[in-house]
């Protein structure tokens, strides 16, 4: 298969998938074999600019119809395609920004996304300072007058990861927002931590919290011991999403681990969180440790 058939292969294959993720006729809007087609020439005369293009009409005709049955894998499709287009554009500032602006308009592509601008990093990461820097950006240790702020962000990370959660273990308690704010308060006064604030025009938008581990309990016996920075909770508003709030908190979160001296930074994941785990594998975050779990029948 030459070039040309790889790259007609990989759009068609994608954009049949794309199409198979809706339970309505997305092929009475936009005829499936034309968007195929008017990718594919877009991406062979180099032009990132039509294709976005079509992708946005395709998106925004499919969005606007019945749920997708699998939102995770609609957007990995279309991922697929502009990974194709790249591999055939210059690398250049436009081309990054044009990107950038795309995927900033839809959540749950941006994280996989970012794994694609290869030699295009250093303009991504420079766009997202000045979207960032643009702003009344704020980055801050807690203060009592941010209290409530912060608990109304850590019941938003509560309410997502309980709806992902089929099992229906994690819930929101009644009890939760005090509740839960009071004992990471105590756990980072014990665990030598720090939380760390992102605000924006005096709105908190993001959270990381950061505790230092060094020994102590089953790891005396078990490890070599070394020192850990353990980040127990990060939250981005859902609002503010797709902008590198999280990356952001997470490089000032590796900041205070080393100032401490830690080893490694670790986290946990719940394993149906699928785009926090994106996120923190682009971020050099290595899988080490699986909690697996099976319910008791009786």
């Amino acid at each position: 298969m030459n070039n040309e058939d790889q790259i007609y292969s990989i759009v068609s294959q994608s954009v049949n998938e794309i199409y198979d993720c809706y339970d309505f006729d997305l092929e009475l809007v936009l005829p499936e074999q034309s968007v195929i087609d008017s990718i594919y020439e877009s991406i062979m005369h180099g032009e990132l600019e039509d294709v976005i293009f079509t992708m946005q009409t395709l998106f925004e005709h499919g969005l606007s119809g019945e749920e997708a049955v699998d939102r995770i894998k609609y957007f990995d499709e279309a991922i697929d395609i502009l990974e194709a287009t790249i591999d055939l554009l210059p690398s250049n500032e436009s081309n990054a920004r044009r990107l950038y602006d795309f995927a900033g308009r839809y959540e749950n592509m941006w994280v996989g996304l970012r794994r694609l601008f290869g030699d295009m990093k250093d303009y991504l990461t420079e766009i997202e300072r000045e979207r960032l820097v643009s702003e009344d950006i704020v980055i801050t240790t807690y203060e009592e007058r941010y209290k409530e702020q912060v608990k109304d962000l850590f019941v938003q990370l509560q309410e997502h990861l309980a709806s992902l959660d089929e099992r229906k273990v994690i819930v929101l308690k009644d009890n939760y927002r005090d509740g839960y704010f009071d004992y990471v308060i105590s756990e980072v006064e014990k665990h030598n931590g720090k939380i760390i604030l992102l605000v924006i025009g005096g709105e908190v938008v993001g959270i990381v919290v950061c505790k230092v581990f060094c020994g102590g309990g089953e790891a005396e016996y078990t490890t070599s011991c070394p020192k850990i920075g353990f980040i127990s909770d990060l939250v981005v508003d859902k609002g503010n999403r797709g902008r590198g709030i999280g990356k952001l908190l997470i490089s000032e979160a590796e900041k205070y681990f080393r100032w401490h001296g830690c080893n490694y930074c670790q986290l946990e994941v719940f394993a149906p969180n699928v785009q926090a785990m994106k996120l923190y594998k682009t971020l050099g975050f290595e899988e080490n440790c699986f909690y697996m779990s099976k319910k008791i029948e009786y």
